[in-house]
This record gives structure tokens, sequence and C-alpha cells, in this order.
């Protein structure tokens, strides 16, 4: 089966980018607030303590080590947030300012062609199937990971029910346990 479907690399296609390449197939919500929570207790309440001891002329000697491990528990909680928030919005913006890109996906039964155009510049690339390092479906994308860290972003919503069960199904037999199906 020989079909194409267009991409745009808009913000959610790499939110959903970013989450994928971070959490890969866990839930990104779940697993920041799991972080944060991890994080930020200990951070508040290693803070508290050095509040304490500051007000009430407490050990002073210990005084330094509390606002050690306050200081990282708070940086730890901080690069939590940035990761989940800053860093696909930073994505967007840097890939925003050469245009936005739109891929041209051409499937055919051994491989597929992504055309990219961004900014007047293209390029275009060939992959086999048995090439990609893994694959996952989420509720919007399939994401087609050529290592474990550069993935194809192709959006469900332009294809047809036939076209995605027919890429599912190929994506399943040709990586067997190297395709994902996501929850979220």
């Amino acid at each position: 089966m020989n079909f194409t479907c267009t991409t745009v690399y808009d913000y959610p296609a790499i939110k959903t980018l970013q989450y994928e390449i971070l959490y890969k197939k866990r839930n990104p919500t779940l697993c920041v607030v799991l972080r944060a929570v991890m994080r930020g207790v200990p951070a508040v309440l290693i803070d508290g303590a050095v509040i304490y001891l500051l007000f009430t002329g407490g050990a002073d000697e210990m005084l330094p080590m509390w606002m050690m491990f306050g200081v990282l528990f708070s940086t730890l909680l901080f690069i939590t947030l940035y990761l989940h928030i800053g860093a696909p919005k930073a994505a967007y913006r840097a890939n925003s300012r050469n245009g936005e890109a739109k891929v041209v996906y051409t499937f055919r039964d051994g491989s597929f062609t992504a055309d990219a155009v961004a900014n007047g510049v293209s390029s275009s690339t060939n992959t086999a199937y048995t090439s990609l390092f893994a694959a996952y479906r989420t509720k919007s994308y399939y994401l087609l990971f050529m290592t474990k860290n550069s993935a194809n972003l192709v959006s469900r919503a332009n294809l047809t029910q036939e076209q995605d069960a027919w890429l599912e199904n190929t994506l399943k037999n040709t990586l067997g346990k190297a395709y994902y199906t996501c929850k979220f």
C-alpha cells in the first residue's frame, strides 16, 4: 500500500515529540507530578528547617549542611519543572524562527520517505522500517525513532482508518517489541 500524509511541526507536535523523548512511554503529567512531589517535599522541609535554625539561632555548625541540601532539592525541582514546561516552548521558539516545518511522508511496503520543507530549505530522507530504533503510537501521532533521541512525527489526524491500521500493522510486524502503544 502506498500513501502520503502531511505533518506540520506546530507547538502541540513539538511538545509531544519533546515529551516522548524525555518520558518515553510513560504519562508525562503523572511523571512530572511525582517527580515534583519527590523533589519538592524534601526541598520545603529542608528549607523550613534552615529558616527555623536561622531564627532560633540553633546549631550553627549544622546550618551550612542543611542549606546545601535545600539548594540541591530546590534546584532539582526547578529543573524538573523546566523540562516539562520550558523545554518544549524553547524548542518551538527555536524551530519557529525558521518557519514551521512541513513534512510530507510517503509510506510504501518496505520503507517511508520524509520530504521536509522549512523556510525555503528542503530535505528528503528514505528510511526502511527495519532500520527504525523504535516506534510509538499515541492518540494523535506516530513517532518513528531513527535513534534514541531523533524521531519523525506523523500526525494520525491526516490518515484514514485504513491507512492508520496498515501503518500500525506494518510497524508491529516489523519492529516487534520495539513498537509501543501509549495511552496518552
